[in-house]
Parts: structure tokens; sequence; C-alpha cells
């Protein structure tokens, strides 16, 4: 069995339980993520929020399978991935490794005291691919992720900054979306402002959809729709994690047709 898709497309998120074949790329991807961090082997501004948080985007140098270092990405996750979405993209991205140490968040000198409290108050909540650019900040849509898929690569409990949804919210998110970008060719949507739509979709989700903390054991998964909002939750008093923090890899395959970025129904 892989991910149950009827609760993935009504709530915009599934899970799947410890999966022994995820074992070994698991390990492996937290070795060589814990190597180059020891040796300061990153470029220093993924790391953010006063040092508690490691951005880790393409952090990881798996090839275009997700193979690492000869292990194979597989397992009922990824088969139910490929069965679902195999066709929309061409390859694995490099994985993502997000890290969230005791503390998170502080503020930082690049954050302004506004997005520090939204980080706190909203947990950072955003879709990912949408671009804040120039000052003050304006949105666009540049980035037309697949899906979400996360593979935690330590145990790590509800309080350890984990992962947050808002279920349901990638049906107000994508429609409020749509209604901007379809009125243009697809060629043009990197270009076009959406900043008050977004926000205000955002707003809407707030009140109307449920938050759902995400949080599964090692050799577990999960997958996101690539429109749900999502954030990170701060680190808690009762957290407890990985004495290295709380690590998660994340990959975010390329669509290979943008237009398909907004089809309700993939």
């Amino acid at each position: 069995m892989g991910f149950n898709w009827n609760f993935f497309n009504r709530f915009g998120w599934a899970v799947l339980d410890p999966d022994k074949e995820m074992y070994e790329w698991i390990d492996q991807a937290k070795k060589i993520s814990q190597q180059k961090l020891d040796k300061n082997y990153f470029n220093k501004k993924q790391l953010r929020c006063g040092g508690t948080w490691f951005v880790g985007a393409n952090f990881l140098k798996n090839d275009s399978h997700g193979k690492l270092n000869g292990v194979s990405l597989k397992g009922k996750a990824v088969r139910s991935i490929v069965g679902r979405y195999g066709k929309l993209f061409s390859e694995w991205d490099q994985a993502q490794v997000s890290i969230c140490y005791r503390g998170y968040p502080q503020p930082s000198k690049s954050e302004t005291l506004a997005s520090f409290n939204y980080r706190k108050n909203y947990f950072g909540a955003h879709l990912d691919g949408i671009i804040p650019i120039g000052q003050p900040k304006r949105r666009y849509a540049q980035q037309y992720h697949t899906f979400i898929f996360g593979i935690p690569l330590v145990n790590f409990n509800a309080f350890a900054a984990p992962l947050v949804v808002w279920e349901g919210s990638h049906q107000i998110m994508r429609d409020a979306i749509s209604r901007r970008l379809l009125k243009s060719s697809v060629k043009l949507w990197k270009d076009l402002d959406i900043t008050e739509i977004y926000q205000e979709a955002r707003k809407e989700a707030f009140l109307k959809c449920e938050q759902k903390k995400i949080v599964v054991p090692l050799g577990g998964t999960y997958i996101l729709h690539r429109q749900v909002l999502h954030g990170v939750m701060p680190w808690g008093k009762h957290g407890r994690s990985d004495e290295k923090g709380r690590m998660i890899a994340y990959f975010r395959p390329t669509l290979k047709e943008p237009q398909i970025w907004l089809n309700q129904n993939i």
C-alpha cells in the first residue's frame, strides 16, 4: 500500500508508516549531512534565525533518481509517488536537509520584527515556489514543484519544531492564484506580482483551515500537496530530538510542464 491519495486530495497531505526499505537511504543521508556540517562544508547564509535553523537547500548531492552514494531511493512511498506523478517530472532534485535546533526561532539581522513575529505566531506559513523579491518584498510564482516529499532523518517529538500544515488550504491557495495567473500565458507567470492575492488567500486559510502537526517516526515519510500552506512550529519547552537537531530531508521535483502547477486534478 502507498499513500492514501483520497485523503491527500482532500487535506493536502498524507503519511506512510516506517518502511524498512527507507532505512539505508536515511542512514546515508544523515551521515553525509553530519559530515558536511561538522567540516563546515556549507554556505553560511543557509544558517538562519540566529543559528537555530539550517535551511540546507540542495544540500544532498543525490543523482537524478534520488540515489545517494550508491544507495537507492526506494520503498512504498517512492513507488506510490512515481505511480501518481512519475510522468510529470523528469528527475529528482538534490534534496534539501532542513535542521532545526533547540530555541528555534531566534531573531536575526536579515529578518524584520514583523517577519520574526510571523514566524513565531504563524510558523512562517508559506507556499514553496512563491518567491519574495525586492524591498519591500513582492511575491512571484517562479518555481513549479510537483509535490513536497518529506523524509525525517532522526526521531523527534511533536514539540521539536514540527512541520505544520493547514488542512485543505491547497484548494484555497490554488483557486486564488489561478484567478490571477490563468488570465495570462504561462510564459509570463514568473513576472506577475501576486502579493496581495497570496496574502489574502493566506488569511482565508488561517481562518478556515485546521492546523495539523506532522510527526512521523524514523523510516516514515510524508507528502505535501505543492500548494498546501505549511510552516515550522517553534521549538517548545518539551521538545526532544537527536542531539544534532531535528533533521528532515525534502524532495521537490520540478514539473516538466509549468501549467500543470495549477491543475486541480493532479
